[in-house]
């Protein structure tokens, strides 16, 4: 029971910060392309990469992702040289 509960209040945090995440445009595309990603179950590297990038910029999720977060970073200085 104890567990059921926990879970449910998660839910409700990550439902949370969804709606936090989703108050502009750029924060909907995001969970968009996460949930749509999410769904395609793809070992294609771009489309893994595309998710991970949206998936640590929405803020939603628990796991901070570190290696993902360094991974936008670099991406970015990469593109923008």
């Amino acid at each position: 029971m104890e567990e059921i509960e926990r879970q449910r209040t998660l839910l409700k945090e990550l439902r949370k910060k969804e709606k936090q995440c989703a108050r502009n445009l750029a924060g909907k595309a995001l969970l968009v392309i996460g949930h749509i990603l999410t769904n395609i179950h793809s070992e294609d590297a771009l489309l893994s990469k595309i998710y991970r990038v949206a998936h640590c910029a929405t803020g939603v999720c628990p796991n901070e992702h570190e290696d993902w977060v360094k991974e936008v970073h670099e991406t970015y200085t990469e593109l923008t040289k």
